[in-house]
């Protein structure tokens, strides 16, 4: 759910996610306070996805240089499904304005094609800022500039790396498996979303039992306190609907070799998590 309008719209339960005048920031917080010098060289690439409301590429940079970044370059490319064939026209700019945190906020294919002709134009960020959608095996595949760059993704789920460590992580990768073979061997992010509004809407749904109707669902659904789906998640309060508990942040390292927790940069604050009212922050939508 990307336009404000959807994100304020009725007749919904929103399990994840913030407010459309709100961002959770705890990702770029932290790799601020990492990254000081690489934040204060910050450029952005976003896909120009058609919404209402002020566009991506002007709002993280308006809701983050408040907490200490700097903002030298900021473009868009055309939205999905419509590709880009030539790096250049995007990423030269970036290089004579020596970005060197830099972010762009597209699919995991299209990431990769850019990440693919930094080498072209001799773009080498030293940070790279992934969304929690890339946090998916598909970032990985013949993308060698991870090693040249470091990339972390800010992620509100159990890494899929800890299941060891998270007994429900693990029983999810499970279940997966028993549906699609080897659905564990390149777990994707968004399927943790998937099961979450699933299982939701299953606790809700029980709690109404014979009355089972739209409107009980929907209340049923709207004022959970503590809601992780079931140890899969960072825990959120759901209050009218919306998530309103201050955003919990794991830090994740995304490397040729695949994805690893990076507990120094999280610098947790419950369990796995970095929870903190500092991490939400103001972006009109």
């Amino acid at each position: 759910v990307n336009d404000p309008a959807a994100l304020d719209a009725d007749l919904q339960v929103l399990q994840v996610g913030t407010d459309a005048d709100e961002l959770d920031a705890g990702n770029y917080r932290l790799l601020q306070a990492a990254f000081p010098d690489q934040a204060d060289r910050f450029g952005i690439l976003a896909a120009d996805t058609q919404s209402e409301g002020t566009p991506i590429v002007e709002r993280i940079p308006t809701a983050i240089e408040p907490l200490g970044f700097t903002t030298v370059y900021a473009n868009s490319t055309p939205p999905p499904p419509a590709t880009v064939d030539n790096w250049r026209p995007y990423l030269e700019p970036a290089v004579d304005e020596d970005v060197q945190m830099f972010e762009f906020t597209q699919t995991a294919d299209q990431v990769v094609a850019a990440m693919g002709a930094f080498a072209d134009v001799g773009f080498g960020p030293e940070i790279i800022v992934g969304n929690p959608s890339l946090y998916d095996g598909a970032l990985l595949q013949g993308n060698d500039a991870l090693a040249d760059s470091d990339m972390y993704i800010g992620i509100y789920q159990v890494p899929f790396e800890l299941a060891d460590d998270n007994p429900p992580t693990q029983q999810f990768l499970d279940l997966m498996d028993d549906a699609v073979s080897g659905w564990s061997d390149d777990p994707k992010a968004l399927a943790t979303n998937a099961w979450s509004d699933w299982l939701l809407f299953a606790q809700a749904a029980k709690e109404c039992g014979s009355d089972l109707t739209r409107d009980c669902v929907l209340e049923q659904a709207s004022d959970i306190e503590g809601w992780d789906a079931g140890g899969l998640m960072a825990p959120t309060d759901i209050t009218d609907g919306r998530p309103s508990s201050a955003p919990c942040t794991a830090m994740v390292l995304a490397t040729p070799d695949g994805f690893e927790y990076d507990e120094e940069l999280t610098q947790p604050t419950d369990g796995i998590f970095n929870c903190d009212d500092a991490n939400l922050v103001s972006a009109p939508a």
